[in-house]
């Protein structure tokens, strides 16, 4: 029986095959996205040399291959213009690209930089669904890059779903030593000091605010236990509530609650973008 032309993990691809090609390809390992054309010199001396890089890691990345003709509308999507462009994708998304040709030492620092990036995703796609193995891989990467601390914060974050609280604590302590944290870290330290607010039993709370409407200090208690048990919604609503009816009052309190859920919310959330709206106008 005759070998292949490819082994598995040189792939060539085109529009009708491109997103389980690239985008699921990469769900499993980085994948390097090749967009070439048969006219293009700079591509023809490109190609030969990623093949080869593609045999020597022997699957630990994917190379796809992208010719122009067949692959009309990925070239538009992926807005390329210029022959070769070559894309490093992780987890369904573009990490990183070059254009034009590079020399092999260089190519193979560009290639494990892209590993080492899929490496990382590897845990983060583990954080929802088994965040016990997630932070097992993270304490690994961690063991070779012990002050990375991307992947300090990635632990902190997980740690937090497994409510291991002091260790949380003791990671943002090392990493405010710098005088700083970034937004990713903001964000967990955030989530920790809603979840020291848990424990208060919220029926009792929302039943002693509605015994004492004219009490706002007890509505955002209400609030701070509704938040700490993840019930972002109706904790802004009281919240907002006391900072219109009590500013100078509790009001201080629901807005620095608010401030407190924001950073733990999403980005792109609606719900934050909505209360911070309202917030706003409340204020001013």
């Amino acid at each position: 029986m005759s070998e292949p032309a490819h082994p598995n993990w040189i792939v060539e691809t085109s529009d009708a095959a491109f997103e389980q090609d690239v985008i699921e390809r990469s769900k499993q390992a980085p994948v390097v996205l090749d967009f070439w054309a048969t006219w293009c010199q700079p591509c023809l001396m490109l190609k030969p040399v990623l093949e080869d890089l593609a045999n020597e890691y022997q699957g630990r990345f994917v190379l796809v291959e992208a010719e122009q003709q067949s692959n009309g509308q990925a070239l538009k999507d992926f807005n390329v213009e210029a022959y070769p462009t070559v894309f490093g994708i992780v987890n369904g998304e573009p990490v990183d690209y070059f254009m034009g040709l590079m020399r092999p030492p260089q190519l193979r620092q560009w290639i494990d930089r892209l590993l080492a990036l899929g490496e990382r995703a590897r845990p983060q796609q583990l954080e929802e669904t088994d965040p016990a193995a997630a932070e097992a891989e993270y304490r690994k990467l961690l063991e070779s890059s012990p002050d990375d601390e991307g992947l300090q914060i990635a632990l902190a974050r997980v740690l937090l779903k497994l409510d291991k609280s002091d260790e949380v604590r003791q990671i943002l302590s090392n990493l405010e030593e710098r005088g700083y944290l970034e937004p990713e870290a903001e964000k967990v330290k955030a989530a920790l000091d809603l979840s020291a607010k848990d424990g208060a039993d919220v029926d009792e709370l929302r039943r002693e605010a509605e015994a004492n409407p004219g009490d706002y200090s007890r509505k955002v208690k209400l609030a701070e236990g509704l938040a700490a048990q993840s019930q972002y919604e109706e904790a802004l609503a009281v919240c907002l509530a006391a900072v219109e009816e009590d500013r100078a009052g509790a009001g201080e309190s629901a807005r620095k609650l608010m401030l407190e859920i924001f950073q733990v919310l999403p980005a792109d959330s609606s719900l934050k973008t909505m209360y911070q709206r309202r917030l706003s106008a409340a204020l001013y």
